[in-house]
């Protein structure tokens, strides 16, 4: 959720542990917010959320959070793969913060054949980053844009199938994909 919907959940007693705090316009307040509130991931899409993280840490008490670092894929979401390895030397000097993924979003609707290239690419940018840094981690937050048409009055079946193609892709993945859907 945004800061705006970490508002909502925090209205409705949202369980902390169910939240993945993320959002491209994060001030350091939203997120000492979230992590006093101890929401279960804090989503990074630039290196001036990990500076925030970095700061909060340093000045309330101390438990464990779960990152995710997101990495771009060439469009204005996410950080460079320096800026990825950066921050993730920082995460590792920080005894507080757990490296949990690798966020990478890609956009607009593409067929299976683009999907297939792109999976190949994050995981082996991610078996590359655990490589040099030393750091473990395991899941993959992956936006390929798969579309589902949610407002059909028709049988939904026909939605499934390109998530099951997609399943078959990462069936005997190293890693655990968490999938946005479009």
């Amino acid at each position: 959720c945004s800061p705006g919907e970490l508002s909502i959940c925090e209205k409705y007693n949202v369980n902390p542990s169910k939240i993945v705090f993320s959002g491209v316009c994060k001030t350091e307040e939203d997120v000492r917010r979230a992590y006093n509130l101890k929401v279960n991931t804090i989503t990074l899409e630039s290196k001036t959320h990990l500076e925030h993280l970095l700061k909060v840490v340093s000045t309330e008490e101390k438990h464990n959070q779960d990152v995710i670092i997101r990495l771009t894929s060439g469009n204005q979401f996410g950080m460079s793969a320096d800026d990825v390895y950066e921050c993730t030397e920082k995460i590792k000097n920080c005894p507080s913060l757990n490296l949990r993924g690798i966020h990478f979003f890609t956009g607009t609707q593409k067929k299976l054949n683009k999907i297939t290239e792109e999976i190949a690419f994050i995981e082996n940018f991610c078996d590359e980053l655990k490589a040099k840094t030393g750091t473990e981690f395991n899941s993959i937050e992956y936006g390929p844009w798969i579309g589902y048409n949610y407002f059909t009055q028709e049988d939904e079946s026909s939605n499934y199938s390109t998530l099951e193609e997609f399943a078959s892709l990462i069936k005997n993945s190293k890693y655990s994909y968490v999938i946005e859907l479009g």
